[in-house]
């Protein structure tokens, strides 16, 4: 009876560890604008505090990642925006350009939404 009651602890262990490792969790730290993704870059790449956003939005993980289904991990921008507009698809630098300036703005950040250096500092 013992035996069973240790295979148990560890099964359930096991299969719990399993079920929240599925679930990773989300990058802290982003540097949106690596060259072999973006070509060559005429501003430096912006650092984005991904923990700071995902608090602020209340892991409404649909506000940034908008195909997501909020089943698995959403995917990156890159998955499905390219270097080049792709028929409908934006690229992936106006796609970020666009979502980032849209949700500044909404929030009466308007120094976050027209000024190219407020993102993209020089070091």
């Amino acid at each position: 009876m013992r035996r069973v009651g240790v295979f148990l602890v560890l099964f359930l262990g096991v299969a719990l560890f399993g079920v929240t490792s599925l679930h990773a969790a989300p990058p802290q730290k982003i540097v949106i604008g690596h060259q072999d993704i973006f070509g060559k870059l005429k501003k430096p790449p912006v650092p984005f505090d991904h923990a700071a956003h995902v608090k602020r939005l209340k892991k409404n993980c649909v506000k940034c990642h908008h195909k997501y289904t909020g089943k698995g991990e959403p995917k990156k921008c890159s998955a499905c925006h390219g270097k080049k507009k792709e028929g409908k698809k934006v690229s992936l630098k106006n796609a970020f350009h666009k979502k980032c300036k849209k949700c500044h703005k909404a929030m009466g950040r308007k120094d976050l939404a027209r000024k190219c250096s407020a993102c993209h500092k020089k070091k």
